[in-house]
């Protein structure tokens, strides 16, 4: 019998540990990883409040950012206490484990796009849009495999790229020095 890794609550508070600690992972999954793929709306009111914050201030919030940004994304019924808690949790989980989780937002994003995808797909077949069912079945089978997730961002890393080749340049000029002299002389 093989065995089949669940994306449980715990693992998705993983996910958005890596939202809130990583630029760079939200910046690439956040059209990805949607805010209703989460199966607790605590975690989706969550996702949206981190989002959200990006938009508006182009860097990840901390605590106590999010703790006053979530108050925009609570759903009716719930209390603050909750979503505090949630956060405070999401916080306490920076730094486990992170590659894995990156690793693994793909094929969540993509489990969880599915689902979405075969609870639509209900009313179409009442309407009998086949060709509805078609496309939005095929778009979820396809989360993360977009050609934009394949694009490598030449400019994003070019301060870097650009520190390291002074750095062999210097490490190369002594060595052509003395021997620019040599063939000079």
């Amino acid at each position: 019998m093989s065995e089949v890794y669940n994306f449980d609550i715990d693992f998705q508070e993983y996910i958005l540990a890596s939202f809130v600690n990583d630029e760079d992972f939200l910046v690439k999954h956040r059209d990805i990883i949607k805010p209703e793929y989460f199966d607790d709306e605590i975690l989706c009111g969550i996702a949206q409040a981190v989002i959200a914050f990006f938009d508006k201030k182009r860097n990840l919030p901390d605590n106590t950012a999010l703790s006053q940004e979530i108050r925009n994304h609570m759903m009716p019924g719930r209390k603050y206490g909750e979503y505090k808690d949630a956060i405070d949790n999401i916080f306490s989980k920076s730094g486990t484990n992170t590659e894995y989780y990156r690793e693994q937002a793909i094929e969540f994003a993509r489990k969880q796009a599915i689902l979405v995808a075969v609870q639509q797909s209900h009313e179409l077949i009442e309407s009998g849009d086949y060709e509805a069912i078609n496309d939005i079945v095929t778009k979820a089978v396809n989360t993360g495999t977009d050609y934009r997730d394949l694009v490598y961002d030449f400019f994003g890393d070019a301060g870097q790229r650009a520190v390291k080749y002074q750095e062999k340049r210097k490490a190369l000029l002594p060595e052509l020095r003395p021997g620019f002299r040599n063939w000079t002389a």
